[in-house]
């Protein structure tokens, strides 16, 4: 499917499907000038296509629906999360219209959960909010920082693993907001893509305080599955302090982005 074969789709008047390639940094310029002369209050643009046998000859173009009113920053955005990761599409389809979640869906929600260390109800409202623009939800990250951060010094005495995993998950919140500020979307649960992250947008004099964070609070993260049997309460609270004294100088460098 070449750009001049772009397809729009008209389903009523509050709604238009727009269909183009993915990894195409031209295509929001060419949706903008098909869709100028359509009434339509929101307009969705979803972009994947998946090798089928191997062939390029054998290319299948799904269409999902998802609702954006960011037109440019959906076009990339919606192109890299479903071509690296199609088995989000009907979970973000579902949660963005409201609809029932299958015990697929529901099982794809929850590793996500596990792996970044937040709580459901947090990671639906970053599936649903995808197609924004990444500075739009500096904000909400740095209020899932604040509150994760408060309830991990709070369990330490209590529930050690609880604290581990609610550190964890503040940590992650912190590189999010640092994405959010350099307007940047980026598959948080992936820890592989983090590093790249790190390495490819934070000054190299900075680089090894995010890495040391992302492992010591691995540590942690590990610790809340597997217990003493992984980590004993004096090497915890080892990993513990270094990861909080991490997380202060990445705050530091965090703010002069401010």
């Amino acid at each position: 499917m070449q750009l001049h074969e772009l397809s729009i789709l008209q389903k009523d008047s509050n709604l238009t499907l727009s269909i183009t390639q993915p990894y195409n940094t031209s295509s929001s310029i060419k949706i903008e000038e098909s869709i100028k002369n359509i009434t339509a209050n929101e307009v969705i643009l979803i972009t994947i296509s998946m090798l089928q046998y191997g062939s390029t000859e054998n290319i299948r173009y799904y269409e999902y629906i998802y609702v954006t009113k960011e037109m440019q920053s959906a076009t990339t955005m919606s192109s890299i999360l479903l071509y690296e990761f199609p088995e989000l599409i009907p979970l973000v389809e579902k949660l963005v219209r409201e609809k029932p979640l299958d015990d697929c869906d529901k099982l794809n929600l929850y590793e996500i959960a596990k792996a970044v260390g937040w709580n459901i109800e947090d990671v639906i409202d970053e599936l649903k909010n995808l197609w924004k623009d990444p500075s739009e939800r500096a904000n909400k990250y740095r209020e899932f920082f604040d509150r994760m951060y408060k309830e991990a010094i709070e369990l330490v005495n209590k529930d050690s693993r609880q604290a581990a995993e609610k550190l964890w998950g503040a940590v992650i919140a912190l590189i999010k907001l640092h994405t959010a500020l350099k307007g940047i979307f980026i598959a948080h649960w992936s820890h592989g893509k983090l590093r790249k992250y790190i390495n490819s947008n934070i000054e190299a004099k900075y680089r090894s305080i995010f890495h040391e964070l992302i492992t010591k609070s691995g540590e942690l993260h590990r610790y809340f599955y597997e217990g003493e049997a992984y980590l004993d309460q004096e090497t915890f609270r080892i990993y513990w302090n270094e990861t909080i004294e991490l997380i202060n100088k990445a705050k530091e460098i965090i703010d002069k982005c401010l």
